[in-house]
């Protein structure tokens, strides 16, 4: 770099970060259910997976925006039809693959802490499964306001979704960050001007994201 593109650099000034935007599944969290949670609650429960797949993408959308209810979710995929096994052993199986990142959830709360940050948490999980991972590893004890897809009932990928109530209102600029389990640059994060850090989601365990 040329001593005149780093003169330009050191004059341009620094907005000051003061929202974390955070996934939970992928970044504090693992992923609550996705295709190989399935694919194991098909093996574990002798389930037939295409079948189980099929009716899930057919279904997941109306329960993601709290349309439908757990019981009726699990109704249409899973006990359409008289099964060994009752609902809730299998609800209980579901909510058991969630696993915390304790790593990034003690960073977050650093970070919150040192640099007096607001933490936003956006979601596209049903509300069942929501409630459930956000109260069993306690990230209310640090984020400030959910947009969780169940409770503004319009899906992640709705352009809507992304800027709906006023917690969105508050921080919508340069000011934040947007840290996602979905890959660096996503069209999604770009068309809300959410701009992905690119260690927010890989290696910042072991590599600490830096706000100064």
């Amino acid at each position: 770099m040329t001593n005149a593109a780093n003169k330009t650099m050191n004059k341009t000034p620094k907005t000051p970060i003061t929202c974390l935007f955070l996934d939970i599944g992928g970044v504090l969290l693992s992923d609550g259910w996705n295709h190989q949670a399935r694919k194991l609650a098909a093996e574990t429960f002798g389930l037939d997976l295409t079948d189980m797949e099929d009716r899930h993408h057919q279904t997941f959308d109306t329960y993601e925006i709290g349309k439908l209810t757990l019981d009726e979710y699990l109704h249409r995929i899973v006990f359409f039809k008289k099964r060994p096994f009752t609902p809730a052993a299998f609800e209980k199986f579901m909510m058991a693959q969630s696993k915390p990142f304790p790593e990034m959830i003690e960073l977050m709360c650093r970070l919150k802490a040192r640099h007096g940050l607001k933490i936003a948490v956006v979601n596209n999980e049903g509300r069942e499964l929501n409630l459930h991972r956000i109260k069993k590893f306690k990230i209310n004890s640090f984020a400030d306001f959910f947009i969780s897809s169940c409770f503004v009932h319009l899906p992640s990928g709705a352009g809507r979704c992304a800027g709906s109530g006023p917690a969105c209102g508050l921080y919508r600029g340069p000011a934040h960050v947007c840290a996602s389990g979905r890959d660096p640059g996503h069209p999604r994060h770009q068309a809300y001007g959410l701009p992905d850090h690119p260690r927010a989601a890989r290696g910042i365990r072991a590599e600490p994201l830096t706000l100064e």
